[in-house]
């Protein structure tokens, strides 16, 4: 006998409970004072955990979606099951839109809620029309349209859903009555943050985490490897118990064909183009083994490329490198780049300076990671390694998105 669910009742009837417990909902104490929270993104990974998963924080989440839900979209679903107009089924996202001049709510479910975004495509790529974009196309994402009702700012709550991973985005700052619209175009860029960590959480999990462990073990973060790539990489830190078995782990995860899609990029790069044979042979040396070839060829190109690009933009460039690294941060993040190049940006300035990668060395010392100084002064020779080589690879794939984005800013900011 099949079983006949109505869409409508379903969905109703639906209780939005935290994996912690019951939502339990105790109104205030009346003239109790409280702290309104009028913005805001609420990101969790693919398992549901918030960046901080403690039970009171997922209790506090729960309630806020539980509120919103029954007072805002259970009406909702009931005038459209009295008036016989149909709602999608199942629910995988649903915007609110206060509307204060109207004095109204408007609820938006799937794809009535979809973004209208302005999106950054990777070179060499190509997406059909109605095909959807996903994390492996886009190198950022410059801005998205927020909800506008009679082309002015609305106050929204906007809630997604991917299996487990759930993201929330609100703004109620336009019912404040002192509210201004001169502002709004910056809800643009702000959105589009809202959106790419919702990306990041769903691909990869909380990188604000996941990043500053994998530099424990000295892997870069970047965004050239296909997706799946990228996210076993991530898992290594939850994986490896030590060192070596990060190494065993990298060494096994990206291939010669992984690594070759990076090639391309590269040596059509215009900031890459006078280091192009030496990146080719780089490639060379990773396709036949030859790993003290892959580090030797591409550690200096790291400081070289930064340097190159400082003496470009600037007067005066800074003798040591830890002032170069901060010179090269403020001048990125003075163009018009997006959140995604800001979150690579920041992986690599943290790298460069805390990974063990550019620390000093002491001739004496026995056990050393990757080291540049103590593999150029020949102090080190242990490093040519399958695990060094994709580390170096990754270090200057960052690098490579960070200069691919900037350079598409000037040229819009230019023509």
């Amino acid at each position: 006998m099949t079983l006949e669910i109505d869409p409508y009742d379903f969905l109703i009837n639906m209780k939005w409970l935290p994996s912690c417990g019951e939502v339990k909902l105790n109104p205030y104490p009346q003239g109790a004072k409280v702290n309104v929270i009028t913005k805001g993104i609420i990101v969790t990974d693919t398992e549901g955990h918030l960046i901080n998963h403690s039970p009171e924080l997922t209790q506090t989440v729960c309630n806020f979606i539980y509120n919103v839900w029954e007072n805002r979209v259970v009406p909702d679903l009931k005038i459209k099951k009295e008036s016989g107009i149909p709602v999608p089924f199942p629910i995988l996202s649903f915007t609110v839109l206060f509307d204060r001049i109207n004095k109204k709510n408007i609820v938006l479910y799937n794809n009535e809620c979809a973004f209208n975004s302005l999106a950054l495509i990777r070179p060499f790529t190509h997406i059909e029309k109605g095909q959807d974009i996903k994390f492996d196309h886009i190198c950022d994402i410059k801005k998205i349209k927020p909800p506008l009702i009679d082309n002015h700012p609305v106050a929204f709550f906007m809630y997604k859903q991917y299996g487990k991973q759930v993201s929330i985005y609100f703004d109620f700052t336009p019912n404040n009555p002192n509210f201004s619209e001169s502002g709004w175009e910056e809800e643009e860029v702000w959105l589009a943050n809202a959106y790419l960590e919702t990306i990041l959480a769903s691909s990869f999990g909380h990188l604000s985490i996941l990043i500053p462990k994998l530099r424990t073990y000295d892997i870069p973060f970047t965004i050239g490897p296909k997706s799946e790539k990228i996210k076993k990489i991530c898992e290594i830190v939850g994986k490896a118990k030590n060192i070596d078995d990060a190494d065993t782990m990298l060494s096994n995860i990206l291939t010669f064909d992984d690594v070759s899609l990076l090639e391309k990029n590269w040596i059509n790069l215009k900031s890459f183009q006078k280091r192009k044979e030496l990146l080719q042979d780089a490639f060379k040396c990773f396709k036949y083994g030859i790993h003290s070839g892959v580090v030797t060829i591409l550690m200096p190109q790291v400081e070289g490329i930064i340097t190159e690009e400082l003496y470009s933009s600037r007067n005066k460039v800074p003798y040591k490198w830890e002032s170069r690294v901060y010179e090269f941060e403020n001048l990125i993040k003075s163009e018009k780049v997006g959140p995604l190049t800001l979150k690579i940006l920041d992986s690599l300035v943290s790298f460069l300076k805390d990974s063990n990668l550019y620390k000093k060395f002491k001739w004496t010392k026995e056990d050393m990671s990757i080291n540049r100084n103590a593999t150029l002064h020949g102090r080190d020779c242990s490093f040519d390694t399958c695990a060094n080589s994709i580390r170096m690879i990754l270090l200057l794939d960052s690098i490579y998105w960070i200069f691919c984005t900037l350079e598409n800013a000037r040229s819009v900011h230019t023509t």
